[in-house]
């Protein structure tokens, strides 16, 4: 998970806002829809000297109200987790948000809500973070899905830096979450 703290402060990309909502198909097994545009980036570059490569792909989509960021991460080293095994699910998604706050600047988890899609169970978690930049903590979520050994992390960054309650980019947010797609 410690790519995931380089990978959040990356810089907010500067695309033009649209209503045009676009399908991305992230691999053949999820789809999800985004406001923009989405970029991926080279995270071999990203990595601090000496850190071994990892094979997570990562993408970004700017709009007007924030920043959605999926990560695709090919566990290894992780046995496979049956659909219907919700004690390894819970098991996985305790590390995944483990490791997500260990990898923020004095994160304070606010919620962790379990989700049901076809073919999945999720999680999504809303957390605050102390801004570097602003020196005021702020709101991130994000929303993580284990299908068999390959991990899907979808997070949202408000881009409104007053609103320290995450209410402002809610129907973008919700929209972009909620658009997530298993494909069979």
């Amino acid at each position: 998970m410690k790519l995931t703290r380089y990978l959040l402060m990356l810089p907010l990309f500067a695309c033009a806002a649209t209503d045009t909502w676009q399908s991305f198909a992230i691999d053949k097994r999820l789809t999800v829809e985004l406001p923009v545009q989405a970029t991926e980036l080279n995270v071999a570059q990203m990595l601090p000297a000496g850190q071994a490569p990892t094979h997570t792909q990562t993408w970004v989509a700017r709009a007007s109200e924030g920043l959605c960021v999926i990560m695709r991460i090919p566990y290894v080293n992780v046995e496979v987790i049956r659909q219907g095994d919700t004690t390894q699910h819970r098991l996985f998604y305790d590390s995944v948000v483990k490791g997500a706050l260990a990898d923020e600047n004095q994160a304070h988890l606010l919620k962790r809500t379990p989700f049901q899609i076809a073919g999945g169970l999720g999680i999504e978690i809303k957390y605050t973070v102390l801004d570097a930049r602003t020196g005021h903590r702020r709101v991130r979520y994000m929303r993580s899905l284990i299908l068999e050994s390959i991990g899907y992390n979808l997070l949202f960054r408000p881009a409104n830096l007053s609103d320290s309650l995450g209410l402002v980019d809610h129907a973008q947010r919700r929209r972009f979450f909620n658009s997530i797609t298993i494909n069979p």
